[in-house]
């Protein structure tokens, strides 16, 4: 779910709901799926921002091309500072899955502008293979974001091969902020307690879970009584840490109440190994203890194996 704030001016007297369906051009067909191109290895360590070169070009599927795998770009992350980009081959219902891909995106049309909250991101690189080369398709794209339903039938096809792309050695750390905004309110509210939107998300990985950056802040009311922070420390957790935990999350129970100011909040931004995601969570590690997931989980109670998890991983400089 994306908050959305749109500005519609027109003359025409038809009416329009402010957006227009549009295809890419045909990918580029190429003899391989490379996982090395410098935009894809720059987007699976979510590091310095270096867009590289993006051949082959992306787009829908070429006339005529009929795929019989995909092959997904992953970042495999070692000790927590260290990692590697990986081709994985996955196998199983390709057509379903390149139906789902291959649909029209979505854009503002001429008369309408768009002011988008939040961030939602796809997979680095997405290949679809046959005998004949590969194509790097573009994920389909909707106002503020990306279409969900790709998302299922990639979910439902089998890895069946995993090659050693790229050895990336220290990994470019998400940058953590000075400060942020904090969503968790002592007041919560009627609606904040509801479950997660209905899975699968883009913005929300539920499976397999890079990697993640915890941002760590002290939180301290201002005279005006709103929540001033500021960073004291950033670690890298495992990617079987960042895994365990969005489990944890996922299944934790609906929050206490408490009106218990917490003097320390974790902020995680999550993504998959494929660089796709987006969501941010918050934890606090004292006070009530609650956690969020924005525009995605409400109000959840925060486990002690969550606040270990958050605090555990690799001090990053």
């Amino acid at each position: 779910m994306t908050t959305v704030f749109m500005i519609v001016s027109t003359s025409c007297s038809l009416v329009s709901d402010g957006t227009e369906s549009y295809r890419p051009p045909a990918a580029d067909i190429v003899p391989l799926a490379d996982c090395t191109l410098p935009d894809i290895v720059h987007l699976l360590q979510y590091g310095e921002n270096n867009s590289g070169d993006n051949i082959p070009k992306e787009g829908s599927l070429p006339s005529g091309f009929t795929p019989s795998s995909v092959v997904l770009c992953e970042l495999t992350q070692g000790d927590g500072t260290s990692g590697t980009v990986d081709a994985v081959s996955l196998g199983g219902d390709v057509g379903a899955f390149a139906d789902a891909v291959n649909r029209p995106s979505q854009r503002a049309d001429e008369n309408t502008s768009y002011s988008c909250a939040y961030r939602v991101e796809a997979p680095a690189a997405v290949y679809l293979v046959s005998p004949s080369g590969a194509v790097r398709m573009t994920w389909p794209g909707v106002i503020c974001g990306y279409r969900d339903d790709p998302l299922g039938p990639l979910e439902a096809l089998v890895e069946t091969g995993r090659t050693r792309a790229e050895d990336l050695g220290y990994l470019v750390p998400n940058q953590c902020t000075q400060s942020f905004n904090v969503s968790l309110s002592s007041d919560p509210g009627p609606d904040t307690a509801s479950p997660p939107v209905k899975r699968p998300t883009l913005r929300l990985p539920d499976r397999e879970v890079m990697g993640l950056t915890a941002c760590t802040y002290r939180v301290a009311k201002s005279s005006a009584g709103d929540a001033d922070t500021a960073l004291t420390r950033r670690t890298r957790l495992s990617g079987d840490a960042s895994t365990r935990l969005m489990r944890e999350v996922i299944a934790a129970p609906a929050a206490r109440p408490c009106d218990v100011d917490a003097s320390e909040i974790v902020s995680l931004d999550l993504y998959r190994p494929d660089g796709s995601g987006g969501g941010e969570l918050q934890v606090e590690t004292d006070g009530c203890r609650r956690l969020v997931v924005r525009d995605l989980i409400g109000y959840r109670q925060a486990s002690d194996d969550i606040i270990a998890l958050v605090r555990s991983g690799v001090g990053l400089e």
